[in-house]
């Protein structure tokens, strides 16, 4: 990029946070070569030779250093490595569709209303036959919803294997589903959690995903009824699986798209703090630096339209 598009960058990204009275992450330029290096704090890396997308080792030892259960049980070890083989494959076709990764995702109407008629549905409660639970389950799920450390998380997945079944599974994900309503700051406990035991095969992140994307759609729908505090308590869900790779990161543009089209005070809020969440991760990730310039982009673009807007009326 030229210079005068980095200055527009920095400018629009600093406009906006003056409208959202909030902070962004620290900007990473692209270099002119924009295909093989990224400019991070103003030193020019090759994309080959990023190793990590935080900025702390506390932060990469948490998101990234998971850990494996298949020490403590023998016979998930097959199970991990098929894992393994699924994750690399899709990051393979990550690769392979470089130059999709790198624009933004399409909005359609019809996709959208398709997508609120699906919320809708979501938000239907079902009665469903109450089972009864072990002793065990139970002070499992008590155990789970008071993680406040790395090694507490790691501790009670181990737990988790000793009643790992398809029946306590599928109760899990029923207890994923109201962590909606605990204090947020445990997002990143429970993501790390999941992570945890998708890491050798024991796959609950579906149950979480489509939780939060059922979400983040009725919350759309409700428009200015949802508080702020719903919205961006869905966003921290969202962006702390993202850096768990947990949630198609694709995804999350089609969301900050979304938002940001929206230019409600709100939804440029939920941005704004979805940027603060996950933005430096994505900016530093080689395959999405370049979507996420895009949407400053973008977000220049609109926020010189809202001003002519409001000049207009004014004169």
């Amino acid at each position: 990029l030229s210079p005068v598009c980095l200055g527009s960058l920095r400018r629009a990204a600093s406009i906006n946070a003056e409208y959202m009275g909030m902070r962004v992450p620290a900007p990473l330029e692209l270099s002119d070569d924009e295909g093989d290096e990224i400019m991070i704090d103003g030193v020019p890396i090759p994309k080959d030779e990023i190793i990590t997308c935080f900025d702390d080792d506390d932060s990469r030892l948490f998101y990234e250093k998971i850990f494996d259960l298949s020490l403590v049980k023998t016979h998930l070890k097959d199970q991990k490595d098929k894992a393994q083989e699924e994750k690399e494959t899709r990051e393979n076709k990550e690769k392979e569709d470089g130059e999709d990764l790198e624009k933004l995702p399409e909005l359609e109407d019809d996709a959208n209303d398709e997508q609120e008629a699906t919320a809708e549905e979501a938000k239907v409660e079902v009665v469903e036959e109450v089972e009864e639970e072990s002793d065990k389950m139970k002070t499992f799920i008590q155990d789970l919803v008071k993680l406040y450390n790395r090694d507490e998380v790691d501790n009670i997945a181990i737990k988790f294997l000793d009643i790992n079944s398809k029946k306590t599974r599928k109760r899990l994900v029923k207890v994923l589903k109201e962590f909606r309503r605990h204090p947020m700051h445990q997002i990143p406990y429970l993501c790390r959690f999941v992570a945890t035991l998708e890491y050798v095969g024991i796959k609950v992140k579906h149950g979480l995903e489509d939780m939060i994307d059922q979400e983040f759609e009725f919350l759309w729908k409700k428009r200015s009824k949802a508080s702020l505090e719903e919205r961006e308590l869905n966003m921290k869900f969202i962006a702390e699986m993202v850096k768990f790779e947990l949630y198609p990161k694709k995804k999350i543009f089609r969301i900050f798209l979304r938002l940001l089209r929206d230019f409600q005070p709100r939804s440029v809020a939920t941005l704004a703090f979805g940027l603060e969440n996950c933005g430096r991760f994505l900016y530093k990730n080689p395959q999405t630096h370049t979507r996420l310039n895009k949407l400053f982009e973008q977000m220049e673009m609109i926020t010189k339209k809202k001003k002519y807007r409001l000049r207009g009326r004014s004169s």
